[in-house]
């Protein structure tokens, strides 16, 4: 028995040749590509990265893309020398001699320096012709061409299996990593800055292009430079242009470089230089590099078909979620709810619309995506072809799938409309690590069955956990004139229900002379200078333990460490020294448990860390979007984890009576519950101490009202949803130390604390108290009093008088 050795995704195997003459005849047609194939990878595997090539023809086309619809980057003249930087099918990446302009050119377009065709060209020509004979019509004879060496010639084919045929493309930007200033070269000698950019997991990756825009100051010597690695291989240096223009210049990325599966690391590394005198470059401080936050990663891949993971990773940054028309029910909305969260959670801005426009994710009934598709067909050539919903083979009953809606691709959400697996597409995991309470359903999987609380002995003990933990880098730092350490940490970098309390550090300072200069270290918490201190020279351990008060904090903490030292003396000329510093890997975050009643807003992170309970008014069902992007902004930005199965519909007007931690969305009979703003006493407003008004709560239809409430020994977030249109928040909801705030579609208006009205205070036109009447008539009281004080004082005057006259007269009667 004869066998054929085959490769697929699954490794590498021997299929057997069925015998008789069916299998002789397939053996005969099989044996002629099975030989050019030989000869085809033998000699393919002969070229390499860093080989010599020139054009064929007298000009050389050189594209962005693998692809000839892509966009053109140069022509190249036959004179030129190209290097190889990578191939792939009929595609090879080269690099420009002289200029380093990179590009793609076809590989039947080049050849070798030599000048004679390697037997490659040969091969993946006579490839050509052999596929093109077996395709009846399709394509030009330069695409068959193009096709034949794809099959044959590639030293690390592409996949296509599972993946689809069409090409799409994929554009991060700096803003999709949450740097919307951009980034920052200031000051004279060497910086660098590491970012890691999404990529396909399970999508094989055609190309990519990474896209530097930065401006550069007009002082700059000519050997100031910028280079770029990826994955930790130098790609390009560029001189700077220091004419404070805007510049760009881009970097092509080969497949090989998308292998590390998921992400790719970027180091932008810039040494800038404004004279021969680095003292003078120092003193002067006018060398800086910003680099745009529209710095751009491109990949192109071909998706694959049912990836949902590569589809979530690959969304844009702004994303439209398609809801069903009219009246949502509870799953629905709990579902968009939580998919709004996570959403945003990962930086992108939400849209919602409705049915019948399809956006990038669909959350909708199988019988309202199937009617949708049947009334709203898709037309081709004439004909209605009705849309396929593709769900897993395995998911039988699965409640998320890829469709797809003409050329246009959505992820489908239907029922039990659960989105917990969304969770589990996380790279970070962030939100498992704060506890069970996170789920929207129980989770099948015992290995995610943690609930990262205190332990019950540690109750008013504080627990430490490493500084690496909340990304903080313990490696050796080579140091010139300074260094710095800056992390971020939230609630969910922490056990829930806790809060920070110390930062212990350990620390070693390189060993200094009597003549050099001294060490300083400086901690920062929300820009706010914490301590200063200055290191020894031994070149020791040294330990350092800094308060980290609550007064300071806020729910996502800015923590930064800077270490640097004095202004040194010497060779202003010569190479700058650099000594090692290190945060040693035993420095710890302490923490505490945050104990006590909510008073502001920055507490309610803490107190319902243990989950809570959360009512909305059944008219929210109706006008759901307000109140979708409501609950959203404020679930990002403190944040908080709602537990869904604890989510409760309730019709309007009924009596709010909560049994635990609570919030509220809605008009409500608060009965007994104590509010500071309290709709129910009729018109709102807010009053300074002369009495005149700051904000008339219902004059403006478009205000929505936040509060602390307290339900007997339980606390609330009690929200009174504006009366007027759907809105975006523009911005995030900086709530800390008030209690009472005011907010419209442009943010805060007002927030204030009624716990200390000293300046503003509620007030009530349609309440009338005490108070309220002695200020309307005041003047006639005052003018009453006025009145019986004088008519006081005139009564005491005479009866004084006449008792003068009495003693007198009693005198007199004495004397005679």
């Amino acid at each position: 028995m004869l066998f054929l050795f085959q490769s697929d995704e699954g490794g590498h195997r021997l299929c057997p040749i069925p015998s008789g003459r069916a299998g002789r005849a397939s053996w005969i047609r099989s044996f002629p590509l099975v030989l050019i194939a030989w000869l085809v990878f033998s000699s393919a595997a002969e070229a390499a990265m860093g080989d010599r090539l020139v054009p064929v023809g007298r000009r050389l086309t050189l594209y962005r893309q693998p692809a000839l619809s892509s966009a053109l980057v140069a022509r190249v003249s036959h004179d030129q020398r190209l290097i190889e930087l990578e191939r792939m099918g009929a595609w090879v990446l080269v690099a420009v001699g002289k200029s380093g302009v990179q590009g793609w050119a076809r590989i039947s377009a080049l050849k070798p320096l030599s000048g004679v065709a390697s037997v490659a060209h040969r091969a993946a020509d006579k490839a050509g012709r052999v596929v093109r004979s077996r395709v009846s019509g399709e394509g030009t004879r330069e695409r068959g061409a193009e096709a034949g060496v794809a099959a044959a010639t590639s030293s690390a084919p592409v996949s296509t299996r599972g993946s689809t045929s069409f090409l799409s493309s994929r554009d991060f930007d700096l803003l999709d990593l949450g740097l919307k200033d951009g980034i920052v070269f200031d000051g004279s000698g060497g910086h660098g800055k590491t970012i890691f950019f999404p990529a396909p997991l399970d999508s094989d990756v055609s190309s990519g292009e990474f896209v530097l825009r930065y401006q550069a100051s007009s002082m700059m010597l000519d050997r100031a430079n910028l280079r770029v690695s990826i994955n930790d291989r130098p790609m390009k240096v560029r001189r700077i242009a220091s004419d404070g223009m805007v510049h760009q210049f881009s970097v092509l990325l080969p497949p090989s470089l998308f292998r590390k599966r998921g992400l790719v690391k970027v180091r932008i590394s810039g040494h800038l230089i404004g004279s021969d005198d680095r003292c003078r470059d120092e003193r002067d401080g006018a060398l800086f590099v910003r680099i745009f936050p529209e710095t751009t990663l491109h990949i192109a891949y071909h998706p694959a078909l049912h990836s949902v993971r590569d589809y979530w990773r690959m969304l844009p940054r702004h994303v439209v979620l398609s809801l069903p028309a009219g009246k949502l029910t509870p799953e629905v909305f709990k579902s968009a709810w939580s998919m709004m969260v996570m959403l945003e959670k990962a930086g992108k801005v939400v849209r919602l619309t409705r049915l019948p426009e399809i956006g990038h994710i669909v959350i909708a009934s199988r019988a309202q995506l199937q009617d949708q598709i049947r009334a709203h067909p898709v037309k081709r050539g004439g004909t209605a072809k009705f849309a396929r919903l593709f769900y897993p083979e395995s998911g039988k009953g699965a409640n998320i799938a890829l469709a797809r809606y003409g050329n246009h691709r959505f992820l489908a959400l239907s029922e039990p409309f659960d989105t917990t697996p969304f969770y589990l597409l996380d790279d970070h995991w962030n939100t498992l690590a704060a506890g069970q309470h996170y789920r929207l359903f129980p989770l099948t999987y015992a290995s995610y069955r943690f609930h990262m609380r205190l332990p019950s002995h540690s109750m008013g003990k504080r627990i430490a956990i490493p500084v690496e933990r909340i990304g903080i880098n313990t490696r050796v730092q080579k140091m010139f004139r300074s260094t710095s350490w800056t992390t971020t940490v939230g609630p969910y970098d922490f056990p829930s229900g806790v809060r920070m309390s110390r930062l212990r550090l350990e620390v070693v300072a390189p060993v200094r002379d009597e003549r050099d200069p001294k060490y300083e270290l400086y901690v920062y918490l929300n820009d706010i200078l914490l301590r200063s201190m200055r290191l020894k020279d031994s070149g020791a351990v040294q330990s350092f333990e800094i308060p980290l008060p609550k007064k300071y904090q806020m729910q996502f903490n800015k923590l930064a460490i800077v270490a640097e030292h004095d202004v040194d003396n010497g060779d202003c000329r010569g190479i700058p020294p650099t000594d090692p510093f290190q945060i040693l890997p035993s420095s710890r975050l302490l923490l505490v448990r945050h104990t006590g009643d909510p008073e502001n807003f920055f507490d309610l992170t803490y107190y319902f860390s243990d989950g809570f309970d959360t009512y909305i008014e059944e008219e929210g069902l109706v006008h759901a979007d307000r109140i979708l992007y409501l609950l959203t902004r404020i679930a990002v930005d403190y944040p908080l984890l709602a537990d869904m199965s604890r989510v409760h519909f309730v019709a309007a007007g009924s009596r709010l009576e909560p049994s635990g931690p609570f919030w509220a969305i809605g008009a409500f009979d608060l009965g007994d519950i104590e509010a500071p703003v309290r709709f129910d006493k009729g018109r709102v407003s807010v009053v300074d101490h002369e009495g005149n008004v700051l904000l008339d709560v219902d004059r403006l239809p478009d205000v929505t009202t936040m509060q602390i409430a307290r339900a007997g020994r339980f606390y609330g977030l009690l929200i009174h949803p504006d009366r007027g249109r759907d809105y975006l928040f523009p911005e995030a909801l900086h709530l800390q130390r008030d209690d009472i705030a005011f907010l419209d579609d442009n943010g805060i208006i007002l927030s204030l604390d009624s716990h200390h009205p000293t300046l503003v205070r509620m007030f009530y036109p349609d309440v009338s108290t005490w108070f309220d009447v002695f200020d309307a008539y005041r003047f006639w009281i005052f003018a009453f009093g006025w009145f019986l004080l004088s008519v006081l004082a005139l009564y005491i005057f005479r009866q004084m008088r006449h008792q003068r006259a009495l003693r007198k007269a009693a005198v007199d009667d004495i004397d005679h």
